[in-house]
């Protein structure tokens, strides 16, 4: 119960994780009720971990969407009670010595080997516009109705964005166009 946050903080860094949605026991809950929770890089940017097989909801509150902000590219989502994964390639954002943004969070997303996520920039923190700050623990969130299983994560920290892009982007199933 409650969220979870690493003891670790991160900036930029590779992620890669398994989770389950679990399924329904009352065909009533639908939408976000339905297996709803979300990675949230640094503290808060987040991308979302959400049932979206065969589970109508808002686009940018769909499984891989950046919330509230960018849908992904695909809906690569499994049913539910089977393990999906995230593979996350993050650059922190940049600010400068006065707290202005100089260069926004980044992020490339695999869900289940399909890029859903290509270098996508977020427009801030979750219902927050940018805040300077360095780096910060990675949550996953408990949310009502939520019903999700996590196993099977790891963090490589200070990676480079830049230099590791291409190769991340190449090293599954998906070519971008």
């Amino acid at each position: 119960k409650g969220n979870f946050d690493t003891k670790e903080a991160y900036g930029t860094a590779r992620i890669n994780l398994e989770f389950m949605t679990a399924k329904a026991k009352d065909p009533k809950v639908k939408g976000q009720l339905y297996g709803n929770s979300g990675i949230f890089l640094m503290s808060g940017y987040e991308v979302q971990v959400m049932n979206s097989y065969k589970n109508d909801t808002n686009a940018d509150g769909m499984c891989g969407a950046i919330w509230g902000q960018q849908p992904p590219l695909v809906n690569a989502s499994r049913a539910p009670g089977q393990w999906q994964s995230y593979d996350i390639l993050m650059k922190a954002p940049i600010f400068s010595e006065d707290g202005k943004v100089l260069e926004p969070m980044r992020a490339t997303i695999f869900h289940n080997g399909e890029l859903i996520q290509n270098d996508t920039y977020f427009l801030g923190e979750v219902n927050k516009p940018y805040k300077a700050h360095g780096k910060r623990p990675l949550r996953i969130q408990d949310h009502k109705g939520s019903g999700i299983f996590f196993r099977n994560m790891w963090i490589v920290p200070d990676v480079d964005y830049d230099k590791s892009l291409d190769s991340f982007r190449y090293s599954f199933n998906s070519v971008p166009a």
